[in-house]
């Protein structure tokens, strides 16, 4: 399989494994100019008129523009005229501001799209990248730190620029999403269109960034109320069950079964290993980080697109139900 990524950096190895993604491996953090540089963003976002070639002739047409890279000459994209191209290097400097002492970059780089030779176009590309915020903390009885980061995702295609905060707890790497905080996380995370007055979509993004701290502070309490909610070993049993499922069918190969069977040991298997604390394992919180591990990084993915994606730009449907799943669990069979 090829490198996942056309260019980018990250600072000591991830969980993602940088080496099979064409990832650029730092032993510390770049400043911004040279962030941008390693991270392939170093390019503007040029305009020009698009015409039609019709019965032999090319015609201008109306409402529609032209974007192509100004380093490589590029098509990325032909949407229409109302569309403000959002530099790449806006992102960046919006989180930077955010630090004292400049942002230390952890990791930034571009998602390969695909390119269409016939009509000259790279489409689908994103671009990313994220900040650490060294303001670590640690849950009630778990000895491993939670950083907070700022994300950034966008294209040239279409997908809105989105600011997103991530905490990560350093023993396993697993990232835990504004998006699975509930109500609590609804307005930490940020999507700025490329339509419309580009000042005010900038002043929003600021505001955005400045809710990394919140966040932290939400996940924080959040993970503490979670880590003071006792669960049984018929909890955890339960929890297993009901992250990886049974089919319901009433007739289940023996292939399928073997699996959900090896997939529940490996579950069970993280609660009794050695990123798991014996403080927290009885405890909601204790069932989350298992769930959260099994999601990021234990299920088979289909390729290590989907892996880094799950990992850093997203939450799936699955682990964002995990507080939902490992409140309702501790509330029913804690005593």
């Amino acid at each position: 399989m090829g490198h996942l990524f056309n260019k980018g950096f990250t600072v000591r190895e991830p969980a993602w494994h940088a080496s099979e993604t064409g990832c650029v491996t730092l032993d510390d953090y770049p400043g911004m100019e040279q962030a941008i540089k390693i991270a392939g963003h170093d390019h503007d976002i040029l305009t020009t008129r698009v015409a039609l070639e019709i019965d032999g002739q090319w015609v201008p047409t109306e409402g529609w523009k032209g974007l192509y890279r100004s380093d490589n000459k590029k098509v990325v994209n032909i949407p229409n005229s109302t569309y403000e191209v959002i530099q790449n290097q806006i992102p960046w400097s919006l989180i930077d501001q955010l630090f004292q002492n400049g942002a230390k970059w952890d990791t930034a780089g571009i998602l390969k799209g695909h390119y269409n030779e016939k009509n000259k176009e790279q489409k689908g590309q994103t671009y990313w990248c994220m900040a650490l915020l060294d303001e670590p903390k640690a849950v009630n009885g778990d000895d491993s730190l939670i950083y907070p980061y700022i994300a950034a995702t966008w294209n040239h295609c279409g997908l809105s620029l989105r600011f997103r905060a991530i905490n990560t707890r350093i023993v396993c790497a697993n990232t835990h999403h504004a998006a699975m905080y509930g109500a609590d996380g609804a307005d930490l995370e940020v999507s700025i269109r490329h339509f419309g007055k580009m000042e005010e979509r900038m002043e929003k993004a600021k505001m955005a960034i400045s809710l990394a701290r919140k966040s932290h502070n939400v996940f924080m309490e959040l993970a503490n109320e979670l880590a003071s909610m006792y669960v049984t070993d018929a909890g955890i049993e339960t929890f297993i069950e009901t992250i990886v499922p049974m089919p319901e069918a009433d007739i289940i190969s023996e292939r399928v079964q073997y699996n959900i069977e090896c997939s529940r040991r490996q579950v069970l298997g993280l609660f009794n290993g050695k990123t798991i604390n014996p403080a927290i394992r009885n405890t909601a919180y204790g069932l989350v980080e298992v769930g959260v591990e099994y999601f990021d990084h234990i299920r088979r993915s289909m390729n290590k697109d989907t892996y880094f994606t799950r990992n850093v730009l997203t939450v799936g449907a699955q682990k964002a139900k995990l507080i939902d799943t490992a409140r309702e669990i501790a509330n029913s069979l804690s005593v």
